[in-house]
Parts: structure tokens; C-alpha cells; sequence
């Protein structure tokens, strides 16, 4: 029905239409009577000017010295003249080769042609081929930041079209690729153990410079725990306070007994006064979020005299975040949580100065650093750790968590 009008009932009650359909250039134009009987039906071609495109061909910068576009124009029929770098154009078919090209820029241009007309706007290509490697990057140096990490920097390479990254050899096999940073943390190592690094330099087109000068790190014996505990004894005593937390021996993560806190209601927690206060603190946990309908606060570090410093937690989308008292900065990682058992790692270290950016706060989980929620320039402070937190005392959450093998110590732990 149109505005007011009756609704048809019947076919003789239907007015004439026009139907239009359109096929590329091709426009149909069919008049219809309320009986479905078509008249006067005609086409029309609306055909633009010729056009020429390119479908595929190298881009950017590469370091192939062969070049392959494939093309084509508006008109099926069309043929076609190719040119490479400005010399004159010559009869083409698609897809068309250019062997043996040289180092610097390079521009293709083809245009169609219907046999009276001539695409007079010809498709057009740039690119770049680099055949050169970077320079070595030089003055690679190494040292030892705990006894589970490395840190390499290095002096930035040189290349014609720009370096664009570097990649990391440990041992003589590559360890990994990086963009253009002039510094990395590995993460992966041993305690007590030596090991060799070199590093290369590659270029926008992927070719890659000879290594640097190789260096050894040692990395020192691993720090002896402050405080641990396994819940083996089968109870919470070496804690000084707890609340809502039960050892149990269905879900461990080692041994016969981890502890878990299931709770409708939160408080879920056991505290522990350190031997002494810490600088530079690292606590792990293993941990197992058995259900969750709120966040699940994990691992906190706080003062002697009990003020929060900095935790960890797993929000109810499974997401792994970090808090950061100093500020009330709160961040999510991008990281999800999986079921199952994890190895959870908070270090919170200060240097003693009053309002700068001068600390680390920094999350593993699973032996690798969660690095959008991790930093060593922030400010965590100046009160060094005396305390360790298991869980949260706070209430009106709903969980199940399950807790073991918690540690202590002045540098990375082993998981």
C-alpha cells in the first residue's frame, strides 16, 4: 500500500512498474503491465573511458631483482604497452617479467588499448630493490640481571633503506626477531649457566647483515628463598595470619597438599611477615582458578607495617592485570588466563627516591614476562617489601582458587 491507497487484492488491481537492472555498464530497463507482460524493454551502455589496471606486482622494498605484473584493462579485448623506468613503451600481455634489475627505484606503467582508444591515464607501480645487507651492528655488551634473565644491548646498524629490525642469536641458533630496538631481555636462561650471544641487522627488503662480535654471560647460582612454603606440613602455620583458606590434597600442583580458598563471600587469604625488608623483592605462586563469577586477587607484596605496595589479579574475563598502589594505577594485559594450573611471578623493586620513575614492577606468568603490564621505570615508592599476601581479604566475591608451592626471594626464581 502506498500512503493511503487500497492494498491490491488482485493482479488487475496492480499499476505498471519498472524494473531496472544494472550489469556492469549494462543498464536494462523492462516495463512491466498488471498481467506480468513486459514491453518495450531496452538496454543501454553507459561504458566509461578505458581504464587499465594492475593486479599484482612487487611493492615497497624488496630485494628481488625480477619484477612480475600481471594487468588488466576495461575492455576484455583490450591489448596493451608496458614500460619499466621511463623508456619507451612496448606490446605487453599480462603477465609480463623483468629479469636482472638493479639496486635503487623502479617504476612500471602499462596502459590499454581498444584499437581506437588509448587508456591516456596508464596504471603506474613504484618500488624499491635493496640487495645491500645492513652493517654488523656493533658494541654488543651482556650482563647478567638475575639469575633467570639476560639483558643485551647494542649500537644501532646502518643500511641504506633503514634498519628494521634485528635478530638474536644464543648459542650460535636464533632466539629471536625484534623491530628496530637496540635492547632485549632474555628471559629463558638457567641459573649458573654461560651462554653466547650475536646479534644482526635486517633491512626493509630482508636482508640481513653479518652477526656482531659474540659475547659470553654467565648468569649467577639462584638466590636461596626468604621464605617458602608447599603446604606440606598439611596446615597454614608458617603463616602468620590467615582466613578462608583450607589446605586440601584433591588439586595440587606438587606434593600431597596445596590450599584453597572457596568462597562465596571473598576473604580468602594468608599473610606472611618476611624475615626481613626487601628492595627489590620477586614472589611466585602456582595457582589454579578452579571457577570465578568475580576478580580474583592472587599474589600481593606489602610493607613491614602492612601497606599494599602492588598485586596481581585475574579479572572476570580471564584477564591477566597488575596494581600498582603507588598512584592507584590499576593495568589489564591483553594476556588471558586459561584453566589450569600457572606459575605467577610479581617483582616490585625501588631505588630508595621519593617520586620517581625509577623502579620495576614486573608480572611472568609461566616463566615469560607479561610485557604490557610490566616495567622497570615506574614508581613503586620508596618503602622497601616486608610483607607477602596470598589471595584477598576482601568480601562479597565469589571463587575458587587453588594456591601451592608460594616463594620468596632477592632474584627470579626457577618456576
Amino acid at each position: 500500500a502506498c500512503g493511503t491507497a487500497t492494498a491490491p487484492t488482485a493482479a488487475s488491481q496492480v499499476y505498471h512498474f519498472l524494473k531496472v537492472t544494472v550489469s556492469g555498464s549494462s543498464v536494462t530497463v523492462t516495463p512491466t503491465d498488471s498481467t506480468g507482460n513486459t514491453f518495450d524493454v531496452n538496454s543501454y551502455d553507459f561504458a566509461g573511458p578505458l581504464d587499465t589496471w594492475i593486479d599484482s606486482g612487487p611493492a615497497g622494498t624488496t630485494a628481488d631483482t625480477s619484477a612480475t605484473f600481471a594487468f588488466h584493462g576495461t575492455d576484455t579485448a583490450s591489448s596493451f604497452a608496458c614500460s619499466i623506468d621511463g623508456a619507451p613503451s612496448t606490446s605487453c600481455t599480462s603477465p609480463v617479467t623483468y629479469p636482472n634489475l638493479g639496486d635503487g627505484n623502479h617504476t612500471f606503467t602499462v596502459a590499454a588499448s581498444d584499437g581506437s582508444t588509448v587508456d591516456t591515464s596508464p596504471a603506474s607501480r613504484s618500488w624499491t630493490i635493496d640487495t645491500t645487507a645492513p652493517t654488523a651492528p656493533q658494541g654488543l655488551s651482556g650482563r647478567a640481571a638475575s639469575s633467570q634473565e639476560v639483558d643485551l644491548t647494542w649500537s644501532p646498524a646502518t643500511d641504506a633503506s633503514g634498519v628494521t629490525g634485528y635478530r638474536i642469536y644464543r648459542d650460535g641458533n636464533l632466539l629471536d626477531a625484534l623491530g628496530a630496538t637496540t635492547q632485549y631481555a632474555d628471559d629463558g636462561v638457567a641459573a649458573g649457566t654461560t651462554y653466547g650471544y650475536a646479534v644482526s641487522a635486517v633491512d626493509a627488503a630482508g636482508n640481513e647483515s653479518p652477526k656482531s662480535g659474540g659475547i659470553s654471560v654467565t648468569t649467577p647460582p639462584a638466590a636461596a628463598a626468604v621464605f617458602s612454603d608447599g603446604f606440606e606440613s598439611g596446615d597454614l602455620a608458617m603463616w602468620d595470619r590467615t582466613g578462608g583458606l583450607s589446605v586440601e590434597q584433591t588439586l595440587v600442583h606438587s606434593g600431597s597438599y596445596a590450599a584453597e580458598g572457596n568462597t562465596t563471600n571473598g576473604a580468602t587469604y594468608a599473610k606472611k611477615t618476611l624475615p626481613s625488608t626487601y628492595s627489590d623483592t620477586y614472589a611466585q605462586i602456582h595457582f589454579d582458578i578452579v571457577s570465578q563469577a568475580a576478580q580474583v586477587n592472587l599474589l600481593r607484596l606489602r610493607t613491614a607495617g602492612g601497606t599494599s605496595l602492588g598485586y596481581v589479579y585475574v579479572d572476570t574475563s580471564g584477564r591477566l592485570g597488575v596494581h600498582n598502589d603507588t598512584g592507584a594505577k590499576n593495568t589489564r594485559s591483553a594476556t588471558i588466563v586459561a584453566p589450569g594450573w600457572h606459575t605467577l611471578q610479581l617483582r616490585i623493586a625501588d631505588d630508595g627516591s621519593a617520586g620517581t620513575a625509577t623502579g620495576a614492577l614486573q608480572v611472568w606468568l609461566d616463566g615469560s614476562l607479561v610485557d604490557d603490564i610490566s616495567s622497570t621505570a615506574v614508581d613503586v615508592g620508596t618503602a622497601p617489601v616486608g610483607q607477602l599476601q596470598i589471595g584477598e581479604t576482601q568480601t562479597g566475591r565469589t571463587y575458587d582458587v587453588v594456591f601451592d608451592d608460594v616463594a620468596v626471594a632477592t632474584d627470579r626464581l626457577a618456576q
